[in-house]
């Protein structure tokens, strides 16, 4: 082989740049099926009562956030869902207060994940989330997903812990990095908020 065809040769081995400059659409269509960004999204549009069993946004919210409680327990919860939904001022501590003088139960999850989904500036309380941010704060507790009765201020405690490890890293360059990723690779989303954007890298890696 002569040197220009040696030359030519070793050309079409280097990477194309502009196929390292545009991350591949295959790998980006597996994330977002992966996390279940489109359904995120459909979550997060609906405009109708959250309450109605027949137009179709609880079997959706059931199946993105894994609910499967009794029917009792969901007809209370989404009853409490489309009343928060109304309200002037919703945080934390009042849905959990409110989900347990309904249920009896103490559920930060479900709590945060029904605030996440009014204010998008709120992080949900998952394990997984949780066990990767444990690699950035190891003084983040590894809380349960519930609690015995009576113990709501160790919900909130344990959510405020969480809502300021989460605002922390995003003022990292860190968390600034994973923003900048994730609007590479789904450029498509990059309308959602910074704290989904974080909370969806945080469950990618968590386990």
């Amino acid at each position: 082989m002569d040197s220009n065809a040696k030359s030519a040769a070793a050309r079409a081995k280097r990477p194309n740049p502009a196929s390292i400059a545009k991350p591949n659409a295959a790998f980006a269509k597996a994330l977002v099926e992966y996390t279940g960004l489109e359904r995120y999204c459909a979550i997060m549009a609906f405009e109708g009562n959250v309450s109605d069993k027949e137009n179709g946004f609880q079997k959706l919210f059931n199946g993105y956030y894994n609910i499967r409680r009794p029917a009792e327990w969901r007809e209370k919860y989404y009853a409490l869902f489309q009343e928060m939904r109304a309200a002037e001022k919703v945080d934390f501590s009042l849905i959990v207060s409110r989900l347990h003088k309904m249920t009896r139960k103490v559920e930060p999850s479900f709590t945060s994940k029904l605030l996440a989904t009014i204010d998008d500036a709120a992080p949900v309380w998952d394990r997984r989330v949780i066990s990767a941010l444990k690699h950035y704060d190891p003084k983040l507790p590894v809380v349960p997903t519930e609690f015995a009765g009576g113990q709501i201020e160790r919900g909130i405690a344990g959510y405020q812990a969480l809502q300021e490890a989460c605002r922390d890293l995003l003022a990292e360059p860190i968390g600034k990095r994973c923003i900048e990723q994730f609007d590479c690779y789904l450029s498509d989303y990059s309308a959602i908020s910074n704290m989904k954007k974080l909370d969806v890298v945080l469950w990618c890696a968590g386990n």
